[in-house]
């Protein structure tokens, strides 16, 4: 042994946020940003908000098949322009982040509420 310490990185462990009372709609609107060119958001399990520049249609058809996956496994990195956790400490998903895509419109109508 030389002293030296091995450190083992487990690439297949899924990390989940926890679930919290909001939804992915309110966590966005929490942000009080919405990226430019972005139509729609969706999360990943560990909490990661992922914006989109693709097509709503597109990403709808992605989303019941990325499932507790996230959308990367099914979208990749081509459409996503901006990515953000609602707290980098401690992140959360919202109670519905693997079936909802919060729209620019849907964003629009509730951050003006």
């Amino acid at each position: 042994m030389t002293g030296l310490d091995t450190i083992t990185v487990n690439l297949d462990l899924e990390i989940n946020a926890p679930i919290s009372d909001l939804s992915l709609l309110e966590l966005c609107v929490a942000r009080h940003y919405w990226p430019r060119s972005a139509t729609c958001a969706t999360q990943e399990p560990d909490g990661e908000i992922l914006y989109w520049s693709a097509n709503v249609s597109f990403i709808k058809q992605c989303r019941p098949k990325a499932g507790n996956a996230g959308m990367i496994t099914e979208v990749g990195f081509k459409y996503q322009i901006d990515a953000y956790y609602s707290d980098e400490e401690s992140p959360v998903c919202g109670y519905d982040w693997n079936q909802s895509i919060v729209t620019f419109e849907q964003y629009l109508n509730q951050s003006t509420n």
